[in-house]
């Protein structure tokens, strides 16, 4: 018997795909600028899963920039 993944899904293009094994651990929505800016809204939601329960296949890039708190956010897409 095999066990469906949470979620799979892929980028607009389908270069970059996903699957997520498991739930979340825990989602959040952000207000900060940062967030607003990268959004076009007045918020982020985001869903925190654990490295091991989360495969990407295709290239992937990222950015980091200092967040207001003044840690380290590094943004992959």
């Amino acid at each position: 018997m095999t066990s469906e993944p949470f979620a799979t899904g892929q980028c607009l293009c389908g270069a970059v795909r996903f699957i997520a094994k498991a739930k979340p651990f825990r989602m959040a929505q952000c207000h900060c600028r940062d967030c607003q800016r990268v959004s076009g809204a007045g918020h982020t939601s985001n869903a925190l899963f654990e490295a091991a329960d989360v495969e990407v296949m295709g290239a992937t890039s990222s950015y980091a920039v200092k967040a207001d708190s003044g840690n380290t956010l590094t943004r992959h897409f």
